[in-house]
């Protein structure tokens, strides 16, 4: 009974988006059709953690949702930051996926321009595609022409956390800004590495 008052409310026009969002991610385990629409409301979604839900509740459906989310991923007219939302339940849902090949540079490229309140969430939801967002990012780091070498610095710190020997190579090139940046990660990794323990690297760093 409860569900059929939860479908009926799912169904009412009055909802706005947001409310829409919320009852679906009940309804989704269930219905195909509440799944797709939830994809076209998380890109809507002005709220990161909305994003994040729904990623998270659809993950069980990546086969049947994968093809769906990189056709609007590569939809030319997409405004950017649904591009981006739409990324961030990919990097989860197919982060093997053929598709990072090509998508790696624009996905950065959206991570640079997003809103910085809420980069760091965009941060940790591409994480688990950062092998291939890497090269991408050493390119900006090296640049002197590139406008956000810091944020990509940051941005290194984190993703390449677990790699010393990138570490290392970037401390060697890095500027005067970008130095401090390095150098804490490269020392946090050495402390990761002597304790077994994890020393992250988080935008507040920068």
């Amino acid at each position: 009974f409860a569900r059929t008052r939860v479908r009926d409310k799912w169904n009412d026009a009055a909802l706005t988006d947001r409310q829409r969002l919320r009852i679906g991610l009940v309804l989704a385990a269930d219905d195909a059709e509440v799944r797709q629409r939830l994809l076209v409301l998380a890109r809507k979604s002005d709220d990161p953690y909305e994003v994040l839900l729904v990623r998270d509740v659809l993950r069980p459906h990546a086969a049947e949702l994968n093809a769906a989310l990189w056709q609007g991923a590569q939809e030319p007219a997409l405004p950017r930051v649904e591009r981006l939302r739409l990324w961030a339940i990919l990097a989860t849902l197919d982060p093997d996926g053929p598709g990072w090949k090509d998508a790696a540079e624009p996905a950065v490229s959206e991570l640079f321009a997003a809103n910085p309140l809420h980069l760091g969430v965009w941060q940790q939801a591409l994480a688990p595609v950062r092998q291939a967002l890497l090269p991408v990012l050493q390119k900006a780091y090296r640049d002197p022409a590139a406008e956000h070498r810091q944020l990509a610095a940051a941005l290194l710190a984190d993703y390449a956390a677990d790699q010393p020997l990138v570490l290392a190579e970037l401390l060697l090139e890095a500027d005067v800004k970008q130095f401090g940046v390095m150098f804490a990660a490269a020392w946090g990794g050495k402390d990761k590495n002597q304790s077994g323990g994890k020393a992250p690297h988080t935008m507040s760093q920068m």
